[in-house]
């Protein structure tokens, strides 16, 4: 499922710098950050759904906007710092910091087994993950991408479970940036080498 991002901004413009990019373009991006939780947030609370981000600094300004998520991010010190940072600001809670990778291990353990429904996750869980009940997938990050990425991490969507017939991944076109869009549109070729069906693709300059 293809999310339409086109504001009328353009903030990486004339930004070669792909740090900078990623950081105005995405992870501070307020305009796509809450056009994803407005999507995210539209699911039923039962469903179980994954946000997959790769920084703690994109973390930390997606996770307000969602509603009833949990967080997991490293433990190592300069995750630890980062977070730190912007829990001062009020952008995560405090306790989000304190005993993180302790934390970090029931949460998957709790996610795995179903009794967890809402993650918001860095790429810690890139791998040694397995959630048979996963029905959605966010990735919002185009920057984390490659072959490898963008088809082992949709594919955890595929257990099998008990009355799941599917699950979806959702990811963005994002017009506002030509560099951005090829981005998105090698992904595209990505997820159709695996047969995957598509909805709501947008070509760069198509009017909505």
């Amino acid at each position: 499922n293809w999310l339409d991002i086109n504001p009328s901004f353009n903030p990486i413009e004339g930004i070669s710098d792909k740090t900078e990019m990623a950081r105005l373009g995405v992870w501070r991006h307020d305009f796509r950050n809450r056009a994803f939780a407005q999507h995210i947030n539209s699911l039923p609370p039962e469903d179980q759904t994954l946000v997959l981000v790769s920084k703690v600094e994109h973390l930390c300004h997606l996770y307000p906007y969602l509603s009833g998520f949990d967080l997991a991010f490293g433990a190592g010190k300069s995750s630890m710092e980062e977070a730190t940072y912007w829990a001062n600001y009020g952008k995560i809670p405090p306790e989000a910091v304190q005993y993180r990778k302790n934390k970090n291990e029931q949460l998957r353990l709790d996610f795995g087994k179903g009794k967890k429904r809402k993650m918001l996750v860095t790429s810690i869980w890139d791998t040694g993950a397995n959630f048979p009940e996963l029905a959605d997938i966010y990735r919002v990050d185009p920057f984390d991408s490659g072959y490898i990425k963008d088809t082992q991490a949709p594919g955890r969507g595929s257990r099998l479970y008990e009355g799941k017939e599917y699950a979806s991944l959702n990811d963005s076109v994002d017009r506002f940036d030509s560099r951005l869009y090829d981005i998105a549109r090698r992904k595209r070729s990505n997820y159709k080498s695996q047969g995957w069906d598509e909805v709501g693709w947008q070509t760069k300059d198509q009017t909505t």
